[in-house]
């Protein structure tokens, strides 16, 4: 069972140089649908760990969230990148996935509100 928000943040000011507690604090606020607060933590886990492949996948999912939709699909390039460098399939394959969705949905759309409301 996943830590709450609440101690994911006493944990990350008492070791707020970890990517793995950011990735963590991330997850939880994503899961809350506190998409900008998300974004914010997994930007940091990838900004000291620049290798996390895990962490550009919510990371991406968090910037759609937050109406962030150039940045999503840029940190999904990013990570397809980092996945090919790190082998890690799993979240490089699901990075491809939405990438290639975002992308159908931008030249089907039209510039009919993709970025949303």
């Amino acid at each position: 069972m996943p830590l709450p928000s609440d101690q994911l943040e006493r944990l990350t000011e008492m070791d707020s140089e970890n990517p793995t507690l950011r990735f963590a604090l991330g997850q939880a606020y994503l899961e809350a649908g506190r998409f900008a607060e998300a974004a914010g933590a997994l930007e940091r886990a990838v900004a000291l760990n620049p290798l996390y492949t895990a962490a550009y996948w919510p990371l991406g999912k968090a910037l759609e969230g937050a109406g962030r939709l150039a940045e999503a699909l840029a940190t999904y390039e990013r990570g397809i990148g980092v996945g090919e460098t790190t082998r890690d399939v799993i979240p490089t394959q699901k990075m491809r996935a939405r990438l290639r969705r975002l992308k159908k949905q931008q030249t089907g759309s039209d510039d009919e509100g993709v970025s949303g409301s």
